[in-house]
């Protein structure tokens, strides 16, 4: 029940994900930063089957979830803060809900890096400033360490999507509470479901951004 769960889950995301909305869809290889337990690169690559999808995260024990998926033809180990690719070397860099989890002045650098990395597109996601969040689980890398703003990002040239509720979707709401994994989930699958109103009435989402770039 709990796989069956999780598999329509991912497929309404996959339909209903924003990414999937704005990215350029003559991308054909992409540089999925801080790819977690690859979640965000499923979703795409269940839209887009010829997709070349290369992950790279420092937490082993996502790298091991995202690999089980199939769906990644390489995956690194490496601090995100840290990479270093050729310039260009990628269609488009995608970096979701990375970029709060470092300092601001090593999120900046590296927003400034993957915007030479890409060759025609880049999509950034953040919380929409604060957003407390802690460790989850044996991940110390989750703890969030700066925060941004959309406006930040339109004063960097990108363009910005609002999306998200918090109280449905974060860990300062009902993510957070003692209900059970099936009913965290239901909450889950209503914010995803919700996805095409906050695209229409931006003032409704309070989460998160998204901030895409064409170069």
């Amino acid at each position: 029940m709990k796989l069956l769960s999780q598999n329509v889950y991912l497929l309404v995301a996959s339909y209903l994900n924003p990414v999937w909305w704005l990215i350029k869809k003559n991308t054909k290889s992409i540089l999925d930063v801080g790819c977690g337990d690859g979640k965000n690169g499923i979703l795409l690559y269940m839209r887009m089957r010829k997709l070349s999808l290369t992950g790279v995260d420092i937490y082993q024990k996502y790298l091991d979830i995202a690999r089980a998926r199939n769906c990644y033809e390489k995956l690194e180990k490496a601090d995100v803060g840290k990479i270093s690719y050729p310039s260009k070397s990628f269609d488009c860099v995608s970096c979701l809900q990375v970029i709060e989890h470092l300092n601001k002045k090593d999120a900046i650098e590296l927003v400034k890096r993957i915007e030479n990395i890409a060759k025609h597109q880049v999509i950034i996601s953040s919380p929409m400033g604060e957003l407390a969040q802690s460790e989850i689980g044996s991940n110390k890398y989750q703890s969030h360490r700066s925060s941004f703003t959309a406006k930040e990002f339109e004063s960097l040239g990108y363009e910005v999507k609002l999306m998200g509720n918090r109280w449905l979707s974060s860990q300062e709401g009902i993510q957070k509470s003692n209900i059970s994994s099936t009913f965290k989930s239901v909450f889950l699958l209503l914010d995803v479901l919700l996805t095409p109103l906050y695209s229409i009435f931006p003032f409704l989402a309070n989460h998160y951004f998204i901030a895409y770039k064409s170069l």
